[in-house]
């Protein structure tokens, strides 16, 4: 493939030159440069009667400037890889046969670069679409594509090179190893085998090898040999709090989730603005947004609960004293849609909140209740209309984290976790009802 500049050619590196009276054609004088391996540009010259074959290129560091010449045109061979631009970089255009097309590339010192990412206003959350095709920007940070990955890699024999800055120092790491290779998208664009190479970036000698032969993985096509399903897992702990995503591997999915403390959040009320008066399919797929107020899912509670054995702890703050209440209880667990999501039986936690050890059995195998779903055990009422929040209710009495939120003067009954039966501490039954206005629900992996 040949990038044709008009009014110009390329003195001082000519091959051969070949003359036709009757004229020559470009495709006549492509074909006889591709039949020369010296040749990597050519000239037409003269009124299309002149073919001149050259050694050199337009781009090449002792490149004579191309000549203006109205009834010349120059032709310049576009090379494979940015090995041919060593000594101009920037942004260049590349032929890659396999791909029957020119790809935009940038050129750092004869390397193509396949990924750029110096800080953090480029997303680098994508599907597998985007990993695939490439996203960003070649003259800034951008991802080059796994299609691009894989046919640049398989033209040949190539190294492969990795430089990083460290974030609080700022000091510079390299390494770089030969014979790298990504596999097709039949193969997941696995990431092939290659010897140990050189630099100081990984001092463990094993470090690259837990890549080789592993596919590539995104948040949608989910192929690694790893089954992080919460924050705990995924995240090693408590240290990494904020969104992030998990793995649900019965969902075949991946969530974003608000973690704290390696506590999967399940839901977070800390105002009036988030409406929890929903239907029953909101319940079940989840509302809100996971940076703020919201409810996961109760299909996402169903699932991440059923994957081990879970604590789940209980946060709220009451009103007007803003005090803060706990308790964690172990072996919570929801069950399926076909259950109705039915509260399961767990033990006796520890905590501040409730002090009347009925108060949670009370959920024990209840099902699920909303506006368009009454599954309580009221038979002339739907507790989730007079509470205006789904919950799992026995009866129209009890707490409940959903329902309307109110402030002491206008919660006379039925309001956002109204302890007026089973109260929290200092709290009396029937009396001193306690009124929240922030509460959270979370979850943890009991090991």
């Amino acid at each position: 493939m040949f990038h044709m500049i008009p009014g110009k050619y390329l003195p001082n590196a000519v091959l051969e030159t070949k003359e036709q009276p009757g004229g020559i054609s470009r495709i006549e004088c492509a074909a006889e440069c591709q039949s020369n391996p010296k040749c990597k540009s050519f000239n037409i010259r003269s009124a299309n009667t002149v073919c001149e074959l050259n050694s050199a290129v337009d781009f090449t560091p002792t490149k004579v400037a191309l000549v203006d010449d109205a009834a010349s045109r120059h032709y310049t061979k576009v090379p494979h890889d940015c090995a041919d631009y060593y000594g101009v970089d920037g942004v260049h255009c590349i032929n890659v046969n396999s791909m029957n097309r020119q790809l935009r590339v940038s050129c750092e010192e004869g390397w193509t670069v396949l990924m750029r990412r110096t800080g953090p206003d480029l997303s680098f959350d994508r599907p597998w679409l985007e990993y695939r095709d490439g996203f960003g920007d070649v003259t800034g940070d951008h991802w080059l594509g796994l299609e691009a990955f894989h046919h640049l890699t398989n033209q040949g024999n190539y190294s492969f090179m990795v430089e990083v800055k460290s974030l609080i120092t700022g000091r510079y790491y390299w390494e770089s190893h030969h014979g790298f290779r990504i596999g097709p998208e039949s193969e997941k664009y696995v990431f092939n085998e290659f010897p140990q190479g050189v630099g100081n970036l990984s001092q463990n000698a094993v470090y690259w090898s837990f890549l080789f032969d592993m596919p590539f993985s995104t948040f949608d096509a989910e192929n690694d040999n790893d089954d992080n399903r919460n924050c705990a897992e995924a995240f090693e702990g408590d240290g990494v709090n904020g969104v992030h995503n998990i793995y649900v591997k019965s969902m075949g999915k991946q969530l974003r989730v608000s973690c704290e403390a390696g506590w999967t959040v399940l839901m977070r009320r800390t105002g009036p603005d988030l409406n929890f008066n929903r239907s029953w399919t909101d319940y079940r797929i989840g509302f809100g947004d996971v940076t703020g107020d919201y409810w996961l899912g109760l299909e996402a509670f169903h699932h991440l609960t059923y994957q081990g054995n879970y604590s789940l702890m209980v946060e709220v703050r009451s009103l007007p004293t803003d005090n803060y209440y706990w308790e964690i209880h172990h072996g919570f667990r929801i069950g399926p849609e076909s259950e109705k999501y039915v509260f399961s039986e767990f033990s006796q936690g520890d905590g501040t909140l409730i002090q009347d050890p009925e108060y949670w059995p009370s959920h024990f195998g209840m099902p699920f209740t909303t506006f368009d779903n009454d599954n309580d055990d009221e038979n002339d009422r739907d507790c989730a209309e007079l509470f205006q929040g789904g919950w799992w209710y026995r009866e129209c009495t009890l707490i409940a984290l959903t329902a309307r939120m109110a402030t002491t003067g206008n919660c006379t009954q039925f309001c956002f976790a109204h302890f007026k039966h089973f109260g929290v501490p200092k709290g009396e039954r029937g009396v001193k009802t306690h009124l929240l206005n922030w509460a959270v629900m979370k979850i943890k992996k009991i090991e």
